[in-house]
């Protein structure tokens, strides 16, 4: 434009136009310059700031919630997660974080409760988290879960053992363990090979403990001639631990004993067994593989005698597995006042499932990406397979027994 109006000025400039008669002329080719740089800029401002707008977006942190019990009755389980989780992002962000995007793992206390979970979630969600990943326990996970689907969000990898997390009707949960009712069948598998077709079962009175005894048929019938012999109930109320003992004890002898407990309860239990003269094998499901349980129960059993025992949905972290050593040395970068255990252990790979989502975080993505690839689903050197109908990555599953010098050997 601005060569033109040269251009213009020069063919029909002549000594009869005056520079008076030029005036408006240049004038106007001054306006025309300005209007030309100012849209000049105005479209670089534009182009500017779409693509920086675009690069934050696309460098933007992974929100990432974290809902465990900080306090309360299971806070011991909660450190465990919490430690792992975070020691797990920590040497992520150390090498650029996930994907080129920064993790902002964000960490919520649950107060080891339906209501205190519930209220977390919420304030995760208006934190702008884009997923969950790990919670502890049946009834926290279920209210997380919840919230999360309300919200068209992932739970990834809830440590709990809930069947009703792996129903269709929560096709935002994708678990990393074994189900009540598969962690069951395999207690009552080890208990037949030596020699037994039967045990008891104690439950706690609420909806965690009767969410496991709902599936006890389902556990027994993939074990062929296995029974259940007793039920008995424990009260949340008036912790009546040592009358479910007595009665355990009056039933006659017992050779096992499985309880459908969480950490503290299945403690006091099982002291309370061991004041009673019970020397059977008492049986805990992976939730309670956590340190508090095992210092506590390993100090039992070097005190009395006893026979104690426990499912376990991950590797020990003294394996050779590339996700044990990964565990152990991010703790002992990151969380140094933490000790490696089993718990600690599933919650690391659970973390290190999202190396493999490389679709999005969207539950529907997470479906897709691990149906593509359901037998490819190594994590850390430790085999996984998906299963779309429950949703869930099938791994590890074991019987840990606690010897009487306090050490722990795998079946």
């Amino acid at each position: 434009m601005l060569n033109f109006v040269r251009a213009f000025l020069h063919i029909h400039y002549d000594d009869r136009m005056n520079a008076q008669s030029l005036l408006p002329i240049y004038a106007w080719e001054r306006r025309s310059r300005r209007s030309v740089v100012m849209l000049s800029v105005r479209q670089s401002l534009v182009i500017v700031t779409f693509f920086l707008s675009a690069f934050a977006h696309a460098q933007s942190a992974l929100k990432i919630g974290l809902v465990v019990p900080q306090t309360g009755a299971l806070k011991g389980a909660g450190k465990d997660v919490a430690s792992a989780t975070v020691a797990w992002a920590s040497e992520h962000n150390r090498s650029g974080g996930l994907r080129g995007r920064k993790i902002d793992l964000r960490v919520y206390d649950d107060e080891s409760s339906a209501d205190g979970a519930k209220r977390a979630a919420t304030k995760a969600i208006a934190d702008g988290v884009e997923l969950f990943v790990n919670c502890f326990g049946t009834v926290a996970c279920i209210q997380i879960a919840k919230e999360a689907q309300a919200a068209n969000l992932a739970l990834l990898g809830p440590i709990a053992g809930a069947e009703v997390l792996r129903e269709a009707a929560f096709c935002n949960v994708f678990s990393t363990r074994p189900s009540a009712s598969q962690e069951m069948a395999a207690i009552f598998k080890y208990v037949t090979t030596v020699g037994q077709s039967e045990t008891t079962v104690i439950y706690q009175d609420d909806g965690f403990g009767k969410g496991y005894r709902d599936v006890l048929a389902k556990a027994t019938e993939s074990t062929k001639g296995f029974r259940i012999k007793n039920q008995f109930a424990i009260d949340i109320n008036t912790r009546n631990f040592d009358d479910v003992a007595a009665k355990v004890i009056a039933s006659g002898e017992a050779f096992s004993v499985v309880l459908l407990c969480n950490t503290p309860n299945s403690i006091a239990m099982i002291n309370a067994l061991s004041k009673r003269g019970y020397r059977g094998i008492n049986f805990n499901l992976a939730a309670q593989a956590n340190s508090t349980f095992i210092t506590a129960v390993s100090q039992e059993v070097r005190a009395n005698k006893i026979v104690a025992s426990f499912v376990t949905t991950a590797p020990p972290s003294t394996s050779r597995a590339a996700a044990a050593t990964g565990y152990r040395t991010a703790l002992a970068s990151w969380a140094k006042e933490s000790e490696p255990g089993y718990v600690g252990m599933e919650a690391y790979v659970n973390a290190a499932v999202l190396e493999k989502l490389t679709e999005g975080f969207a539950p529907a993505r997470i479906d897709a990406t691990l149906r593509r690839h359901p037998r490819d689903g190594q994590i850390g050197g430790i085999p996984m397979s998906y299963q779309p109908e429950s949703r869930t990555m099938r791994g590890w599953l074991d019987i840990a027994v606690v010897s009487q010098t306090g050490q722990i050997r795998h079946q």
